[in-house]
């Protein structure tokens, strides 16, 4: 869900002068490194460990995403298409199965009402779930939505053992007028993934948290199989104000994570013991700009939040003093991962960068 792109909601920040910061805050900043990883236009890379392989997508030459594979460093890059799906359509990496054998992709129907412009991945409109084989090969329709403008299909997560799958499916459309609904109601589809010689889910079901319209995405899935995280608007009715939370889907427990400006994509740490997620809590807003989001962790029970990077920090160590939008995230090793910044508030337009820490705590 690509909520800057809906609606801008912060103003110009004034110019002036702004503090150097402390030698406390300098040491903070030099726990992490960002460096660009893929500059021209890939976005949504998701590692696998099992094939040292990067999945990600980029606009072709006619605007509409293509999906690609490459080596941990970028080389060996080739496009990842099945012949079952349209061309001129708009294909896009959702996640690995753990196992390296699938990956699962949204892709674009051949034929619906409304333009290619609502299928921009993050809006996801007129898509459907598909799982392929990194050779593209062969390639199966997991789930269908409805040929309509209310349906579609955005984030989604496999659990690290790949014995289930859970997707964020829009069920009504985007009410601009409504900042709870700005970008859609949503619900989590949670699956389990049966492999074999037809690949399919079994035993879906939708959840949605408080049994409300909301908007939120799923963007991590713990290591039991029954504990989502994800992020929402069905206690603030504000996406501007969304907090992230864990979800056991089987008891219904759900644990609010935060509190502070607005908060998204949560993914487990490689551990299990932390989420990494962005927020646009204690960020700058650069002149004539709207406000970003770095990338934060936070413990399971909500506590002892800790700032891993300062791209909205004005002269940080991350920072070129312009809006960057932290996204999604992969994660390649115990300290560091693959992430998404956006470096324009409309569309999907940023680069992937590797980010590596001393430690997620």
């Amino acid at each position: 869900m690509r909520v800057f792109s809906l609606l801008v909601f912060a103003a110009a920040a004034a110019g002036g002068c702004h503090p150097s910061p402390s030698a406390a805050q300098l040491a903070e900043e030099e726990r992490c490194s960002v460096t660009d990883f893929k500059t021209d236009g890939s976005i949504g890379g998701r590692w696998n460990a099992a094939t040292q392989t990067l999945a990600y997508s980029r606009p072709g030459a006619d605007g509409h995403y293509q999906a690609f594979l490459a080596d941990a460093d970028g080389q060996n890059e080739r496009r990842l298409d099945n012949a079952a799906w349209p061309e001129g359509r708009h294909q896009f990496v959702v996640d690995w199965h753990p196992s390296g054998k699938y990956l699962f992709v949204e892709v674009e129907k051949a034929d619906h009402p409304g333009s290619s412009d609502d299928a921009i991945p993050g809006y996801g409109a007129y898509t459907d779930l598909w799982l392929v084989t990194p050779d593209g090969a062969q390639a199966w329709m997991l789930f269908e939505t409805p040929n309509d403008y209310d349906h579609a299909i955005t984030h989604g997560v496999a659990t690290p053992d790949g014995a289930r799958f859970t997707f964020t499916e829009r069920v009504k459309a985007p009410n601009v007028l409504d900042l709870n609904l700005a970008a859609g109601s949503y619900v989590f589809d949670v699956a389990d993934f049966v492999d074999g010689d037809t690949p399919h889910l079994a035993n879906l079901r939708a959840v949605q948290p408080g049994g409300v319209d909301q908007g939120g995405e799923v963007d991590g899935f713990d290591a039991d199989d029954r504990t989502i995280a994800f992020y929402s608007t069905y206690v603030t009715k504000n996406l501007f104000a969304s907090r992230i939370y864990t979800w056991n889907v089987d008891t219904q427990n759900i644990v609010e994570l935060s509190h502070d400006s607005f908060a998204q994509a949560p993914k487990y740490t490689p551990d299990g013991t932390r989420l990494v997620y962005m927020t646009g809590s204690g960020a700058d807003i650069f002149p004539g700009q709207i406000q970003g989001a770095d990338w934060w962790s936070v413990g399971l029970d909500g506590s002892a939040p800790r700032r891993l990077t300062w791209m909205n920090q004005w002269d940080g160590a991350h920072s070129v003093n312009m809006y960057r939008l932290a996204g999604v995230l992969s994660f390649d090793s115990e300290t560091s991962f693959y992430g998404d910044v956006m470096t324009q508030p409309l569309g999907l337009v940023g680069k992937i960068v590797k980010v590596r820490c001393d430690t997620f705590e």
